[in-house]
């Protein structure tokens, strides 16, 4: 027991090192700067390393486990920390590799911030563990839990709906982004800078799929209605109440799963509650950009992977299940370029997690690459519609080519320049960074 309370006493001067020490300071003067090494008074600081020490004496026990995939967690959280800080101050890595002393503090702070971020995992998991299973019995509940339980997904979404209304009508007829108004012209033929990032098929057809066609043609069908009935700015929003309804939907979906799942009704109110009254939500909502809808979609994904996870293992996966997750998996893939990726790369990890299913989600993995490239290269080449230029794709590593332009000019070869400057303005490249 008194071991246990002096390795806790331990962790928390390693943890209070971790978040308080002045790096940049010991960087510059090494073991000169022996003293107020902390980038807080001593008096903080040492308000800090009880409270550490408190938390891991109570959490911090052999009862409070964590699992692998929390313990890689909390070891990338903890490097993140460490290069993260480097990279705030120096723009380099140099904080941690530049002698045997950065590289010595380093490690101490590593540990600290391992040690922190896995008892915080302990934590979460012991208050998970406490929280109470759904009581089935609803005759000593009053009426309005009673529709809440009997009707999840109908209530919820009125509520959330009943308190996003005054967000509709504060930003009628929605918050028009920029990308939103270029996919405006775009449905309506009209020529954008888009068109002049890539090599058309048709020089008349102007729509392209640097941003998402399908979305694209739902913002140009949802203005022409508004037109043929009264204006624009009725179309854009009828366009955000389509969008509004359906990420009200996918929230209003997640309490009725968690009431399919058996999670506590005061746990679903309280989530009910976050969703209808924290402004993030109905500002999404209301914002006009193909991200809210690409959100909505994810989030039914995300629970129909947690469904396959926890109890599918051992049972078979039906029809109606896989096309369901076709046709889910195409639209997060047509509403949001880079979804394919979410989707191709979460569907390899469901292929190997069970024998029992492992045929099944293999067809459904090659289902969906069949079907998005046939829509990549067959229905938009037909309609004369033209891909997405590839310098998205390389903005990284032009990104890269900068910052070493920037602060490496003097290694570059006049080859190398000439070579960077048929790419890229190689005279303004360091002043764009």
């Amino acid at each position: 027991m008194k071991k246990q309370k002096y390795i806790n006493i331990i962790l928390g001067f390693l943890t209070t090192f971790a978040l308080l020490l002045n790096y940049t300071k010991i960087y510059k003067k090494g073991l000169k700067a022996i003293t107020n090494i902390f980038i807080v008074s001593p008096i903080i600081s040492s308000i800090i390393l009880i409270a550490l020490i408190f938390f891991y004496s109570y959490f911090n026990k052999k009862e409070f486990k964590i699992n692998w995939l929390q313990k890689i967690t909390s070891i990338f959280f903890a490097l993140i920390m460490i290069f993260g800080k480097s990279y705030e101050e120096l723009n380099t890595w140099d904080l941690i590799f530049k002698n045997k002393l950065t590289i010595l503090i380093s490690i101490i702070a590593f540990i600290g911030y391992y040690v922190l971020f896995s008892v915080i995992f302990k934590f979460l998991n012991n208050v998970i563990s406490k929280i109470n299973i759904e009581n089935t019995k609803t005759e000593n509940k009053n009426k309005i839990i009673k529709l809440f339980e009997e009707k999840p997904f109908i209530t919820s979404i009125l509520t959330i709906l009943v308190f996003w209304l005054i967000y509709l009508i504060a930003f009628y007829p929605g918050i028009l982004t920029p990308d939103a108004s270029y996919q405006i012209l775009q449905a309506f033929n009209i020529h954008t800078k888009y068109s002049d990032y890539i090599i058309q098929i048709d020089p008349n057809v102007n729509i392209t799929n640097h941003h998402p066609v399908l979305h694209t043609i739902l913002l140009g069908i949802c203005v022409k209605i508004g037109q043929a009935l009264l204006n624009d700015n009725l179309g854009i929003f009828i366009y955000t109440l389509v969008q509004t309804l359906i990420l009200a939907s996918s929230l209003a979906y997640t309490i009725k799963y968690l009431k399919k799942i058996n999670i506590s009704y005061k746990i679903r109110l309280i989530l009910l509650a976050i969703y209808s009254l924290v402004p993030m939500f109905p500002f999404y909502a209301v914002t006009d950009v193909k991200d809210t809808i690409y959100t909505a979609l994810i989030i039914i994904y995300v629970i129909k992977l947690y469904d396959f996870i926890t109890f599918y293992k051992e049972n078979k996966v039906t029809v109606k299940q896989i096309v369901s997750w076709v046709i889910l998996s195409i639209l997060i893939s047509l509403v949001r370029n880079n979804g394919i990726y979410v989707v191709l790369i979460s569907l390899l990890f469901t292929i190997f997690y069970t024998k029992l299913n492992a045929k099944k989600m293999a067809i459904i993995f090659l289902v969906i690459i069949l079907l998005y490239q046939s829509y990549n290269k067959i229905i938009l080449p037909y309609f004369k519609i033209s891909n997405t230029s590839i310098r998205e794709a390389l903005s990284i590593p032009f990104q890269q080519t900068a910052r070493y332009v920037k602060n490496y000019e003097g290694e570059l070869t006049q080859h190398e320049k000439e070579v960077i400057d048929n790419i890229l303005v190689y005279d303004k490249l360091a002043r764009k960074i």
